[in-house]
């Protein structure tokens, strides 16, 4: 009976602590910026997720009322809606990174360091 209790839990706390994505799901990521965000520059966001992600199509949409990924199948149907307030650069990473994208090479962002490291947190700017 013990057993079987500690098989039981065994699997429901796997089971919760890394759920699986499916990356071949996942087609398009639109990335939502806010106008007054810590990260202001649009061009500057073009240029680090082109960069940093080129594989993964990804639409950016500035001056928007949320921080935030959506995420769409190949059909357009939306999969999944991720806040991004409060999340650091490596928590955001993971997020890319579980759904499809790679970081192809993170040295040649050396213009990026000041707004791109562990300190990063994405907030509004009030």
């Amino acid at each position: 009976m013990s057993l079987l209790f500690i098989v039981i839990c065994i699997i429901v706390v796997s089971g919760n602590d890394n759920q699986k994505i499916d990356r071949n799901q996942y087609f398009v990521c639109e990335f939502h910026t806010p106008r007054k965000c810590q990260i202001e520059n649009e061009e500057g966001i073009k240029a680090f997720l082109k960069s940093e992600f080129p594989n993964y199509p990804m639409l950016i949409h500035t001056n928007s009322d949320r921080a935030a990924f959506v995420f769409y199948n190949i059909i357009g149907q939306k999969i999944e809606e991720i806040s991004l307030l409060g999340l650091k650069q490596s928590q955001i990473e993971n997020i890319l990174e579980k759904r499809g994208f790679y970081n192809e090479n993170p040295s040649q962002f050396k213009k990026f360091e000041e707004l791109f490291n562990d300190e990063f947190v994405m907030n509004l700017i009030k």
